[in-house]
């Protein structure tokens, strides 16, 4: 495949929302993955020679590493405390995270996260010469995926 038809992390962002605010201003993301997750089901039945197969669409899980660029992730952190601890009306406060790839031809395509889950919030200092990162997890029941 030709070089200028792959997409390289410089065609991409990233972006953190929290619903009915403006969009968290988290820049420094150094990396990101997102996982469309399916649990395969085996069942093997008497007098078949393999077992059948079918597919469960069960969510999405990613992860991402932020160098800390401004407090913004100390506020995220805050938040994501007090929704569980319920200390917000029940639901009422989500966050998604939204993926964006820009091609080649200049097509965009757009993967949003909906009311992500944050698994923990490990926040690393390295060295001296190293920049203070956060590596977190978060979980959704699903995603959307737009063109535009």
């Amino acid at each position: 495949m030709p070089v200028g038809l792959r997409l390289k992390g410089l065609n991409t962002t990233v972006k953190i929302i929290k619903e009915g605010a403006s969009e968290i201003n988290i820049k420094a993301i150094r990396d990101h993955e997102i996982e469309f997750v399916n649990e395969i089901i085996t069942e093997g039945y008497l007098g078949q020679l393999t077992d059948d197969r079918d597919e469960i669409f069960t969510g999405i899980r990613g992860s991402m590493t932020i160098h800390l660029s401004s407090t913004d992730a100390f506020g995220l952190i805050t938040d994501v405390k007090a929704r569980a601890s319920s200390e917000f009306p029940a639901r009422t406060v989500k966050f998604h995270v939204e993926a964006q790839f820009r091609f080649p031809d200049n097509t965009i395509m757009t993967v949003r996260a909906l009311d992500v889950f944050w698994s923990g919030f490990p926040i690393s200092q390295s060295g001296r010469k190293e920049y203070v990162s956060m590596r977190v997890n978060y979980e959704s029941s699903d995603a959307q995926i737009s063109k535009g």
